[in-house]
Formats: structure tokens, C-alpha cells, sequence
């Protein structure tokens, strides 16, 4: 029990403090190079009603980073692999359980979390240089958006299905629900909904407060199920975003962005 706790709560403090001490220079390194978009894209569906209530948010697009997500990622990544290393330099019985890292429970979580870090950080980097022909028509590039996270659903259910023979899904104080080939299109629900999560960002704090409110709780569900590693896991996550929160709230200093 305690040594599952601290495997959850070691990882999770060093991932907020790692995120803290990243974010200086990274801030910098936004400003320097003017990490934000150019313009804010607009749409001829867009009402007039839409940008009078996004007014803020559109006004923060154009003046204030929006790759802030880089120090959330960035963080996971070097905590995950740092846990991951010491258990192979040192391999005693405190750092072999301390390490979260395996394949049955967080290699594919956390390669989702690569891929669609580095799709958002392609589309962020679009926005930034604002030069693209696809990023100036707005349909269009949501379109081509929506395309590749449907793929990345598809991908990720795929897997689940053929690979890890994935065929229900748990539902809470009800049991398991039989799902079969239909966890697939399931797969691609969830990463649309996840896209969808965008809307919120650049309206100080809100998308990092919402998402490391998702991953806590993400965090006490694996627990309960004696999920330990992707408990650790999603703690680091949520650790690395209250990091992110940290310098989130108003005035923010960065957007979490696509990234």
C-alpha cells in the first residue's frame, strides 16, 4: 500500500517541480521567437455572436505563446525515462518498484501522448508561421485537422482491438459492457472529444485547471484498480499540468496550444 502511494506521489511532485524549473526558460525562449499565432483564423460560419463571447480568447491568440503544452509533454517525457534509467543503474528493490514505465500499462499511453503532441506541435507551428495556404482557409484546415485525429483514434482502437484483444469497457458500478470491433469507433470518439478539449484553451487557466482535474482523477481510477503504473503515470501528468496552471492563470504567460 505505502510503497504503492509513494510510487504515485514521488513521480508526480518531481514531475511539477521539473515543469517549474523548465518553464523560465522556456518562456523565454517563446518571447524571443514570437511563439504565437499571427492571426486569428476566422471562418464564414463564424457568427457574430461566436466572436463577440471569444473576444478575449481570440485577442490572447495573437499576443501570448501558444506552446505551453511543450513544458507539460517535455516534463512526462524526462520524468518517465528518468524513473526508467535509475531502475536500470540502480537496480534495487526501491527504484525497480519506483520505475512506472511498462509495456502492459503505460508504453501505449504514453506513445498516444508522443503522437499527438507532435501532430498539435505541427499544427501550432502552422499557426506560428502563418504562411500556409491550408491554415488560411479555416474549413479546410479543420477539416484536415479532424481527418488526422480520426486516423490517431483509429490507430489507438486498432491496436487495443487487434493487438490487445480489447473488446469491453468498464462501467462504473455496472460491470463490463461488450463492445467487440465497436471499440474502435469508440477509440475515435474519445479523440475527437479530446480535440474538441481546444475550445478552452486561451481563457486563462481554464484548459490546464480542466485537464489536470481529468488526469487526478484518471490517476485515483487506476489506483482503485490496482492500475499502479498508469496511476503514476497519469499523477506525472497531472503534476507537470498544475505546473503548467502555475503560470496559466491570469494574466497567463503561454496557451497550452494544439501541442
Amino acid at each position: 500500500m505505502l510503497i504503492n502511494l509513494l510510487k504515485i506521489s514521488i513521480p508526480t511532485v518531481f514531475a511539477f517541480f521539473l515543469a517549474i524549473f523548465l518553464t523560465p526558460t522556456a518562456t523565454h525562449f517563446f518571447y524571443k521567437y514570437k511563439m504565437w499565432k499571427k492571426k486569428v483564423r476566422s471562418g464564414d460560419t463564424t457568427s457574430i455572436e461566436f466572436k463577440a463571447i471569444h473576444h478575449a480568447k481570440e485577442r490572447a491568440e495573437i499576443s501570448v505563446p501558444c506552446v505551453g503544452g511543450i513544458i507539460i509533454w517535455s516534463s512526462v517525457l524526462i520524468i518517465t525515462f528518468l524513473f526508467f534509467l535509475i531502475s536500470i543503474i540502480f537496480p534495487n528493490d526501491f527504484f525497480l518498484k519506483m520505475n512506472f514505465f511498462s509495456r502492459a500499462q503505460t508504453l501505449l499511453p504514453l506513445g498516444i501522448l508522443v503522437l499527438g503532441s507532435l501532430v498539435g506541435l505541427i499544427d501550432d507551428i502552422l499557426e506560428i508561421i502563418g504562411k500556409s495556404r491550408i491554415t488560411r482557409n479555416s474549413a479546410w484546415y479543420t477539416r484536415a485537422k479532424i481527418i488526422v485525429i480520426i486516423l490517431c483514434g483509429l490507430v489507438a482502437g486498432s491496436w487495443f482491438f487487434y493487438k490487445l484483444g480489447m473488446t469491453s469497457i468498464h462501467i462504473p458500478f455496472d460491470g463490463f459492457l461488450y463492445l467487440g470491433i465497436l471499440i474502435i469507433p469508440l477509440f475515435i470518439i474519445v479523440a475527437l472529444a479530446t480535440f474538441s478539449s481546444g475550445v478552452i484553451d486561451g481563457l486563462d487557466g481554464l484548459s490546464g485547471g480542466v485537464l489536470a482535474s481529468i488526469f487526478a482523477a484518471y490517476s485515483v481510477i487506476a489506483y482503485a484498480n490496482n492500475q499502479i503504473d498508469l496511476a503514476a503515470f497519469s499523477g506525472v501528468i497531472t503534476g507537470a499540468t498544475l505546473a503548467f496552471l502555475w503560470f496559466n492563470i491570469p494574466p497567463a504567460r503561454f496557451m497550452m496550444g494544439e501541442t
